[in-house]
């Protein structure tokens, strides 16, 4: 099993995001199959609370896994609006 290494950009949560989080919550509060539109919104998986996670991968160069153990993010081409970035570990 291995594991991979990545960083996401967090945006503030909009008014419209966080209504469909209270939705999704909702439905798994109830019991209930999350609606194809939430799950594809959310992009296949739990919404995250602190915000609306967006792809940098453009300001990316690197791969801490392989590449000396360095990931380097360049700021200058990291969207405006972003609060702050996520560097997630997953098996």
């Amino acid at each position: 099993m291995g594991m991979s290494v990545y960083a996401v950009g967090v945006k503030a949560p909009t008014e419209e995001y966080k209504k469909k989080v209270e939705a999704y919550r909702a439905c798994e509060a109830a019991g209930l199959e999350i609606p194809a539109e939430l799950e594809k919104y959310f992009d296949y998986d739990e919404p995250p609370e602190d915000g609306m996670e967006v792809d940098i991968d453009e300001a990316v160069s690197g791969n801490v896994m392989y590449d000396d153990g360095v990931m380097t993010i360049d700021l200058s081409k990291l969207p405006p609006d972003l609060t702050h970035i996520k560097v997630v570990g997953s098996y």
